[in-house]
C-alpha cells in the first residue's frame, strides 16, 4: 500500500499563507477632490460634456467615427488607447480638436470625474472605478466569462448598456441627456451604489 505524503510536504507553504477574499484595490486618487476646470484645461477642453472611451479595440473605431460625425459637436471626446500603434494611427487619421487621443493617463480618476459617462468594456477594475466615480456605462464589447458576468450585473443595476451598433449608441446616449446623468448616476437606496458604500466604509 502507498501512503500519501502528508499534506504539509505536498503544499509546505500552506501552512504559512491562507487566501483571503477582499475587494478590488482603489488608488487613493480616486478618493481626492478633482479640480475638472484645471483637468479641462490642462487636457485643452472646453466646456461641453465629456465621452470618455476607454480599452479601444479595432472594431470599436466604428463608435469612434460615429461620435465624431454625430455627437462632435454636443461633446469632447477622451480616447485611451494602450500601446496599440495601429489602433492608435487609426484614431489619429480620426483628427477633430474635440478628439485627444492617450495611449495611456496615470491620473485616470480625473479623466473619469471629468467624464459625462464611460464606454468601455466590461474588466472588473474599470467597472469598479466607474461606479465609484458615479459614471453610467455603455459596454460595446465583452469577453464571455467574467467580463459578461460584470457587465449582466451593471445592465441589471440600471447603470449600465450593451450596444452593437452605432445607432443604438445614439439613444442610450440620448437617455442619458434626457435623465439628466451627467452630474452622475443617481438612483434608489437599494441599488449597487449603497452597497458599494457600505463595503468601501467597511473596509476603510
Amino acid at each position: 500500500m502507498i501512503r500519501r505524503p502528508p499534506r504539509s510536504t505536498l503544499f509546505p507553504y500552506t501552512t504559512l499563507f491562507r487566501s483571503q477574499v477582499t475587494g478590488l484595490p482603489l488608488r487613493a486618487g480616486f478618493r481626492q477632490k478633482v479640480d475638472v476646470c484645471q483637468v479641462r484645461e490642462k487636457i485643452g477642453l472646453d466646456s461641453r460634456p465629456v465621452i470618455l472611451v476607454l480599452s479601444i479595440i479595432k472594431s470599436n473605431i466604428r463608435f469612434v467615427k460615429y461620435l465624431r460625425d454625430e455627437l462632435g459637436r454636443e461633446y469632447n471626446i477622451i480616447i485611451l488607447c494602450g500601446n496599440n500603434k495601429r489602433i492608435k494611427q487609426e484614431l489619429n487619421k480620426i483628427n477633430a480638436p474635440f478628439i485627444k487621443v492617450f495611449s495611456y493617463y496615470n491620473n485616470i480618476w480625473e479623466l473619469m470625474e471629468l467624464a459625462s459617462f464611460i464606454i468601455t468594456k466590461p474588466g472588473g477594475l474599470t467597472v469598479f472605478e466607474a461606479l465609484f466615480k458615479r459614471k453610467p456605462l455603455i459596454f460595446t464589447n465583452f469577453i464571455w466569462g467574467q467580463e459578461k458576468i460584470n457587465m449582466d450585473i451593471v445592465i441589471k443595476s440600471g447603470v449600465g448598456f450593451y450596444v452593437n451598433h452605432c445607432e443604438k449608441l445614439k439613444v442610450v446616449i440620448d437617455s442619458f441627456r434626457r435623465h439628466n446623468v451627467y452630474q452622475g448616476v443617481v438612483t434608489p437606496k437599494d441599488n449597487i451604489f449603497s452597497r458599494l458604500d457600505e463595503t468601501i466604509e467597511a473596509n476603510g
